[in-house]
């Protein structure tokens, strides 16, 4: 199990889930990535980090068409968002937990 997919499923088992949202409507978002630290050190950037979060998706069989992926790249974070709808969040929370 990669470390994407643990953050997945121990996000998942919380009582709420993954943070709900109605933009664009009825869709699960949860991120993944780096934030500078109290350091100031500079951030890790994981350039296979689309790639691993898409692989977990496809893994557990989740269409392209129902998620968005989304960079977030500034001075402060590099990161990826998941949106997910609401039908395919509970097909992969149910496989991840199952």
């Amino acid at each position: 199990m990669t470390n994407i997919e643990t953050l997945m499923r121990l996000r998942a088992s919380t009582t709420n889930g993954w943070t709900k949202t109605n933009q664009p409507s009825n869709h699960r978002v949860i991120r993944f990535g780096n934030a500078v630290n109290c350091n100031d050190d500079s951030i890790i950037c994981d350039m296979q980090l689309k790639q691993k979060i898409e692989d977990v998706l496809h893994k557990y069989d989740i269409c392209d068409e129902t998620y968005l992926l989304n960079e977030v790249k500034t001075q402060f974070e590099y990161s990826y968002e998941l949106r997910i709808n609401e039908t395919s969040y509970d097909n992969l929370v149910n496989k991840l937990l199952g």
